[in-house]
């Protein structure tokens, strides 16, 4: 399993991403969890940091294989993943089309029990 963490700027107000987060897991649960069961992905959180720089979310995930899914989601044009698509360009500024698990980023530190 891989890691796959990310921060974006939050551009709406967080009251809009928590409204969205409800309805991934109310009335579009179903879609949520075969979205991300179909895609190997057995975990998901984001996490509001608040800046000096205004507030960023934090989103880890840990996916089975991130090279796949990124092709898959890419060319995506179903209609949850349209949907999901528009609100991460709307909340975050992130065209998932482009870049369909966010910025790349580098892991620079890692600890685990010997």
């Amino acid at each position: 399993m891989k890691y796959v963490v990310r921060a974006v700027p939050l551009l709406q107000p967080v009251e809009e991403i928590q409204a969205v987060f409800a309805t991934q897991l109310g009335e579009r649960r179903t879609e949520t969890d075969a979205f991300y069961g179909g895609n190997g992905v057995v975990h998901e959180s984001v996490h509001l940091q608040e800046l000096p720089t205004g507030p960023m979310l934090i989103i880890v995930t840990v996916i089975e294989d991130r090279s796949e899914v990124s092709a898959r989601f890419r060319v995506a044009t179903d209609d949850y993943s349209a949907w999901l698509k528009s609100q991460v360009l709307l909340h975050t500024g992130v065209d998932a089309n482009v870049t369909p698990t966010g910025p790349q980023t580098t892991e620079l530190f890692c600890w685990e029990p010997s």
